[in-house]
């Protein structure tokens, strides 16, 4: 299927698209809620990569891979 945008266009369209509370960040929420886990921080800017939850008291971060 070829593209229908140009390259610009294209590049002009996904600068639009924002992430927000997607299903699969609040069902990975609730069930670090409902294991007990607190404490954790979502949405780090200040780490590498920007990581969707940041668990300080593990020294864990986690990354969503999602597609749209």
């Amino acid at each position: 299927m070829a593209d229908v945008l140009t390259k610009s266009q294209g590049s002009f369209n996904m600068s639009r698209i924002r992430l927000g509370k997607t299903i699969s960040e609040m069902k990975l929420k609730k069930i670090l809620i409902s294991f007990g886990i607190e404490g954790f921080r979502e949405r780090v800017k200040s780490l590498p990569g920007n990581p969707y939850f940041y668990l300080p008291q593990y020294k864990v971060v986690i990354f969503i891979d999602v597609c749209f």
